[in-house]
């Protein structure tokens, strides 16, 4: 969702209610299966244009951890950052520290 709103949706708050209508509209079941893409975007005119790592992006991973946790959310969640290993342990780390 922040990719696609280029850049919005982008705190605790924003991920908690869209883990909130998730739940509400199809299921406690969606929210213990989750799948979902995380990596730093790079905006252009049109939108996403390229993935980028998170530490060099605007996007706020550590409160998208914090509401995943806080929601008790389980499931798999993809790291589409160049440097995938980099960013899949920041957000293992950002997780395990709430």
């Amino acid at each position: 969702m922040h990719a696609r709103t280029s850049g919005q949706n982008n705190s605790y708050n924003e991920f908690f209610k869209t883990l909130e209508e998730l739940e509400k509209g199809l299921g406690k079941r969606v929210i213990q299966n989750m799948h979902c893409h995380v990596s730093g975007i790079e905006y252009g005119l049109k939108g996403e244009k390229n993935h980028c790592n998170l530490q060099d992006s605007d996007f706020k991973y550590k409160e998208l951890m914090k509401a995943l946790k806080d929601f008790g959310c389980a499931g798999i969640i993809i790291c589409e950052s160049p440097a995938l290993e980099e960013d899949a342990l920041l957000m293992k780390k950002a997780y395990e520290s709430y």
